[in-house]
């Protein structure tokens, strides 16, 4: 049942809500159902096309899914958007399809739309259940064995990922094992902090990805402790191939001032610090070649580690991928040539190719179409926390007065002692703290037109000590 329709302004779209608590968007001409929107009263939503290709908040993919009937004697299948993201999890194609006016002129232009939604009575993403211990209850030990029944498979599952409050733990045996299909047991040793854990067992074969949760509690001595930080810093400020109204100020210096209050702070927190600076002013320059070996160093942090990496300067959306833009990024004709910069993908399989805690602080979008939601939704499906520059609606500001870009002057403040507000943890800065603080003073410095955004991860998020003064 239709409840309420409005016109746009110029005659082509109309919009219905529905009694099914969604809004439609159709195409006045050709009468097309554009796309669909369910926004959940917990603030999660989602908006796909017919296609089945989405986007979404961090968990509003959780919310849809498809049905897989598998005849009148079998109990069918349920698969969840939020399993086959690596598919369907599509912003690109959501904005074309209203800029175009068409989703099947959407779909036409987008690249990688193969995946047949058919295939899924064949072959579907990793089943498995936790069968012990419990959820709610209490763990008596530091060290608990989490036993998995793990049905037989149609495609083998390629690899598990394991994480304790947002911190990937995966033993080594575990990260190190073999593609397997058949139906067996296994167990999984999983290290416990103090008080509440939220555990997250993941498995991922090509069809998508599965993810099942368990929470315990520890009264003991945490198995987790402070390791050591992997700290990388990159800031490009110079563009030799570029326009000069692309140069920027500050993003250098921004990552130097990082790079130093990171580490000289990091010592009182960490074991030993593990820190490169790439950087037009210090360190290695910040080519393409140099940034990508400097990724490359991040994935030997252990499950006790924690991994930051800052990065300052140009980023690019071409087509649904985000890019950052290296020093010596080249142009192709009108274009920057793609093959010239640094992918989203290269930075995020370098937080995930290492164990522990995954940090990205991110102030990249100096200019229109440099924010990417793929970013966010990408880091939360992944457990990497984010906290960035600017949200979709406003870019990155650099004053001449502070001597920095906002983001890096308030994260500086932050960090130096203003975002320590509460007693009780009186000369540790968390996560929460930072965040907060930084959202605050950036606002304030732009007068509201300046924006930051953070991801903490799906699932829930424990706070955490960011650094120590």
């Amino acid at each position: 049942m239709v409840w309420a329709v409005a016109v746009s302004a110029d005659g082509r779209f109309l919009l219905s809500g529905s009694a099914d608590q969604t809004v439609r968007l159709w195409n006045l001409r050709t009468r097309e159902n554009l796309l669909t929107l369910f926004h959940g009263s917990n603030g999660e939503w989602v908006v796909w096309t017919n296609s089945g290709h989405y986007a979404s908040s961090p968990n509003g993919d959780k919310m849809i899914g498809w049905q897989i009937n598998k005849g009148v004697d079998k109990a069918a299948d349920y698969i969840s958007a939020a399993q086959l993201a690596q598919h369907f999890y599509r912003p690109d194609i959501i904005n074309a399809a209203i800029k175009l006016g068409s989703t099947k002129q959407a779909l036409a232009q987008a690249e990688n739309t193969r995946f047949n939604l058919n295939l899924l009575t064949r072959e579907i993403p990793p089943r498995f259940e936790i069968i012990s211990p419990r959820s709610g209850t209490r763990a008596t030990t530091g060290i608990v064995p989490v036993k998995l029944k793990i049905a037989a498979n149609t495609v083998a599952i390629e690899k598990f990922m394991v994480y304790v409050n947002g911190r990937e733990v995966t033993p080594h045996k575990i990260r190190k094992m073999r593609p397997f299909i058949q139906q067996h047991t296994k167990t999984i040793e999983v290290p416990l902090e103090t008080g509440n854990n939220r555990i997250t067992i993941k498995a991922k074969n090509s069809i998508g990805i599965t993810s099942v949760q368990l929470n315990l509690q520890y009264a003991g001595a945490s198995q987790i402790r402070q390791g050591n930080l992997h700290l990388l810093s990159i800031g490009i400020s110079e563009y030799p191939n570029l326009d000069r109204e692309q140069q920027l100020k500050f993003a250098a210096k921004d990552a130097d001032a990082i790079h130093n209050l990171l580490q000289t702070q990091g010592k009182k927190l960490y074991r030993s610090i593990k820190a490169t600076l790439v950087s037009d002013n210090r360190g290695t320059q910040p080519t393409k070649r140099n940034i990508e070996q400097a990724l490359k160093q991040l994935g030997n942090a252990q499950k006790t580690d924690t991994t930051i990496i800052f990065l300052s300067g140009h980023g690019m959306n071409i087509g649904k991928d985000y890019y950052l833009i290296p020093r010596d990024a080249k142009r192709r004709g009108s274009e920057i040539d793609k093959n010239s910069l640094v992918s989203w993908q290269q930075i995020q399989n370098a937080l995930v190719s290492g164990l522990g805690r995954k940090i990205l602080l991110i102030d990249t979008c100096h200019a229109g179409n440099a924010f990417n939601p793929r970013l966010l939704k990408d880091s939360a499906d992944q457990n990497i926390v984010v906290l960035s520059a600017t949200d979709a609606d406003n870019v990155s500001i650099e004053m001449e007065r502070l001597g920095h870009g906002v983001f890096t002057y308030s994260l500086l403040k932050g960090l130096k002692g203003k975002a320590d507000m509460f007693d009780e943890d009186y000369g540790k800065i968390t996560f929460k703290e930072l965040d907060a603080y930084v959202s605050l003073f950036v606002a304030q410095l732009t007068g509201d037109r300046q924006k930051t955004v953070s991801q903490a991860g799906i699932g829930g998020f424990k706070d955490f000590i960011f650094m120590q003064l």
